[in-house]
């Protein structure tokens, strides 16, 4: 595992028909997961080219600020039981910050 800041960016494609739930889905995920002690920063964004994609952004103090996160209940029953079933695919990607951008966080 790694030191510091850690950021996940997930690309989710939600099947037809199941825009709105999962809009509801990630607004409700979003106040949870904001109020985490280890979230910096948790973000959702839909495609304005096409209404199935949506992005997190997603920022943690560290690994076991991400761990916390995918620990949570508010993850399992809103991520897990609720967007996981209503999804085409889901692309998550973990990055850092590079060496000499690692105290502006």
């Amino acid at each position: 595992m790694g030191q510091g800041v850690i950021c996940a960016v997930v690309t989710y494609r939600v099947r037809p028909g199941q825009e709105d739930e999962a809009v509801t889905l990630f607004g409700e995920l979003t106040a949870a997961s904001a109020q985490e002690p280890g979230c910096l920063t948790f973000r959702v964004h839909r495609s304005e080219e096409d209404p199935q994609e949506f992005l997190l952004y997603e920022r943690y103090r560290d690994d076991a600020g991400l761990e916390a996160h995918r620990s949570s209940a508010h993850f399992t029953t809103l991520a897990v039981n609720g967007l996981f079933p209503l999804l085409e695919s889901r692309e998550p990607r973990l990055y850092r910050p590079l060496p000499d951008q690692r105290s502006q966080t």
